[in-house]
């Protein structure tokens, strides 16, 4: 029973942590629960670190993005070209297991979808498939079901990543038995806002309690026995926040970029 609280509570603290992280690098202004911000509100991304496929201006204004306008290859290498040349401060690279990679994706599963059903010549299904005819069968992503890589950058499919509206998938609170607002709700339909991000692109400090051998502990838990014994209540508290890095009033290295993402 012990265990199974601890895992549970570990299991939490991961989401919300997640759900503050992405939250905070997409800039999703629309979320203003703290409690999936990182304790943080959140600031939107500017103008020179916010792209959208196909060259659209805007997630619902203006030029809005439409169906046509999904999660491509060709967003991928602009945010490359954008880290490594366009931007006034470049996004510094990434280091993982001692290899230099330009940076991490973080994309909706709707967005993965799309992305993996393009066979347009030079899209990610056409690349795959070209792969498979030269002889790379073994561990290929289109059968295993990984991400990988592609213009040296890691793609890694999150469903924490910001998508929709309140209405849009809600999620349901087993306490009350109702669908409450989704934490990482954009505030906009069938739009998801993926988000590329490189070295130091947040911050993240948490509160920490001295434990045993005076190493801190960065979670608070504390057991009690409640009803003359017949019920263990476990509570656990963390104290933290993180906040996406910005300089000169300029995101620092992260760029959002949103793309058309419809169930």
């Amino acid at each position: 029973m012990r265990d199974n609280a601890k895992t549970g509570l570990a299991n939490w603290a991961k989401t919300v942590i997640d759900y503050g992280l992405l939250n905070q690098l997409a800039g999703n202004t629309h979320q203003t629960n703290l409690a999936y911000t990182g304790n943080n509100a959140p600031v939107a991304p500017d103008t020179a670190h916010w792209i959208y496929s196909n060259g659209k201006l805007s997630e619902n204004g203006g030029t809005p993005l439409t169906s046509s306008d999904t999660l491509n290859v060709k967003l991928i290498n602009q945010f490359v070209a954008l880290a490594q040349g366009t931007l006034d401060i470049p996004i510094k690279p990434v280091v993982i297991g001692g290899i230099e990679v330009a940076g991490i994706l973080f994309i909706h599963p709707l967005q993965a979808r799309d992305l993996r059903n393009n066979y347009t010549d030079g899209e990610w299904g056409s690349i795959f498939r070209s792969s498979l005819q030269g002889g790379q069968v073994q561990g290929n992503p289109i059968f295993t079901g990984a991400w990988g890589m592609i213009g040296n950058v890691v793609i890694h499919v999150d469903a924490r990543v910001p998508w929709g509206d309140d209405t849009q998938l809600p999620v349901f609170d087993s306490n009350s038995g109702q669908y409450v607002t989704r934490p990482n709700s954009l505030g906009v339909t069938n739009v998801a806002r993926s988000v590329f991000v490189g070295a130091q692109a947040c911050a993240f400090a948490c509160g920490a309690e001295e434990g045993p051998l005076n190493q801190p502990l960065r979670v608070q838990w504390y057991e009690e026995i409640l009803d003359a014994g017949n019920q263990l209540r476990v509570t656990a508290g963390l104290i933290w926040g993180v906040k996406k890095t910005i300089f000169n009033s300029r995101d620092y290295g992260v760029v959002a970029g949103s793309t058309w993402a419809q169930v």
